[in-house]
């Protein structure tokens, strides 16, 4: 998967094209890794926990089917027809003070994640779709953009910590029967 090139807006990564397939267990891993600079600078999540978490978080899954229902919306699944989209949660104080009496909404992907890119597009199958979320961790977006883009470090050699990832969490799932998509 090529990091220097995303056909729908930016988490592109100019230095390095290459992506690593990973299966993490648990999303904070991905947090972790750029805290402390391990992992990979960009990662494919193909599997595991962390890819759970982003499938079942609400955002995403009303994004999903905002992206279908706009694919579907002439009545047919036209093989490579795409969706492009975005989420983001708005600053850290307003997300806390929203949230703050809502225990249950304390630890969701939102705290790893933050603002996202998403493309829902129909695979040449006629018969499936194949999710994208596109995200990355910098210092700015850590900072809640106190600090500002020039505050970003890539990835090279010596410490690696706090230092720009990329990450896309890929999936396929089964576009519904015809008969329930057809007027």
């Amino acid at each position: 998967m090529d990091f220097t090139d995303n056909l729908h807006g930016g988490y592109r990564n100019k230095n390095n094209n290459v992506g690593v397939k990973v299966k993490p267990d648990y999303l904070v891993e991905i947090g972790a890794d750029f805290v402390f600079g391990e992992g990979h600078e960009n990662s494919v999540i193909v599997g595991g926990g962390a890819l759970n978490s982003v499938q079942n978080w609400k955002p995403i899954k009303d994004k999903v089917t905002q992206g279908l229902l706009n694919n579907i919306s002439d009545g047919k699944a036209s093989s490579g027809e795409t969706f492009v989209s975005s989420y983001s949660p708005g600053n850290i104080k307003k997300w806390a003070k929203d949230n703050w009496n809502k225990p249950g909404n304390w630890i969701l992907p939102v705290h790893v994640l933050g603002s996202i890119a998403i493309t829902v597009r129909v695979n040449g199958d006629g018969e499936s779709f194949t999710v994208s979320v596109y995200d990355s961790k910098t210092m700015s977006s850590f900072s809640d953009n106190n600090l500002g883009s020039d505050s970003n470090k890539e990835r090279g050699d010596g410490n690696k910590a706090m230092t720009t990832t990329y990450q896309r969490y890929i999936w396929t799932e089964k576009l519904p029967r015809k008969g329930y998509y057809e007027f």
